[in-house]
């Protein structure tokens, strides 16, 4: 059995190699323990990432054992819905609306969705300038993720976390996620 051992802080920060690593470890294992025992924290883009990894996990019947995850994380949804959705086998796209104050996550499925313009009005109190470019960034990734990796689906995160907004889109298509 082979192991996964989760950075200290997972998620924005984290090398891209070895994002790469990990997603190649979950698709090649049988059997695949997570170690959580160095995380220290979850960024928003770790969120988005745990959504593709688990449907990774799905496609390639890896089953997955956490190890040291801490009471700090148990509680957040999408830990939960990573390990629930791995453990069962059984992938569904729309357990991973994940909607609060400061914080968005959602997945859709092979078009261009326009959601988020509700959602960012509904969740952050950006101002007009900031509205308008988290809006078109997230129009042009979304469009991108659609119309040129080939994926049926993807991933859309924004949140603001020590006064900076943290964006971006995740897609299961033709290159890495």
């Amino acid at each position: 059995m082979s192991t996964l051992l989760i950075s200290k802080v997972f998620g924005d920060s984290t090398k891209l190699s070895q994002l790469v690593t990990y997603q190649q470890l979950i698709k090649t294992s049988k059997k695949l323990n997570i170690n959580w025992k160095k995380t220290a924290d979850l960024q928003p883009a770790g969120c988005a990432i745990l959504a593709c990894y688990a449907e990774i996990a799905i496609e390639s019947k890896c089953k997955i054992k956490s190890v040291g995850l801490k009471k700090l994380f148990k509680n957040k949804k999408y830990v939960e819905t990573f390990l629930s959705q791995v453990k069962e086998g059984k992938f569904d796209l729309s357990q991973w609306e994940m909607l609060k104050d400061n914080f968005i996550l959602f997945g859709a499925r092979g078009k261009i969705v326009t959601i988020f313009h509700d959602y960012l009005d509904q969740y952050f109190s950006l101002k007009d300038d900031d509205n308008y470019n988290v809006r078109l960034i997230l129009s042009e990734l979304i469009s991108n993720a659609v119309d040129h990796s080939g994926a049926d689906r993807y991933f859309v995160y924004v949140a603001i976390e020590d006064s900076e907004i943290h964006l971006g889109v995740l897609d299961m298509g033709v290159s890495i996620p």
